[in-house]
């Protein structure tokens, strides 16, 4: 499938950084987390096995679908392409998981390991 980009509906910069310790009053976001990676996103519609043409608009629109996504700052966006564990199970929002289950079961299970619990 020939790539395609993110195109965000609104300007991450519009909203609050979501991190833990940057809160509704803390850094202004700078970029979109995708909660599900967009290369997962990929692999999902490839499986598909659409038309290119069809291929392309159903991942334009899960990329751009705002259940997946969240407003972080430079800091956080940056710690989780290194994957350090700044994020845990306990910050993905409900919102994210109902788009996983959408995907099916093992969209679900890649959410439960890429973002562990949080340690006591």
């Amino acid at each position: 499938m020939t790539r395609v980009e993110f195109h965000a509906k609104r300007p991450a910069r519009t909203q609050r950084c979501q991190g833990r310790g940057c809160g509704p009053h803390g850094h202004r976001a700078t970029s979109w987390q995708h909660w599900l990676p967009q290369q997962a996103l990929r692999v999902y519609v490839s499986g598909l096995r659409l038309p290119e043409s069809e291929a392309r608009a159903v991942l334009r629109r899960l990329l751009a679908d705002e259940r997946n996504l969240s407003p972080f700052c430079h800091r956080f966006h940056l710690a989780s392409r290194g994957g350090r564990e700044l994020f845990t199970r306990e910050m993905v929002p409900v919102s994210a998981w109902e788009f996983a289950r959408e995907l099916g079961e093992a969209y679900v299970a890649r959410l439960e390991r890429a973002y562990p619990m949080r340690r006591s």
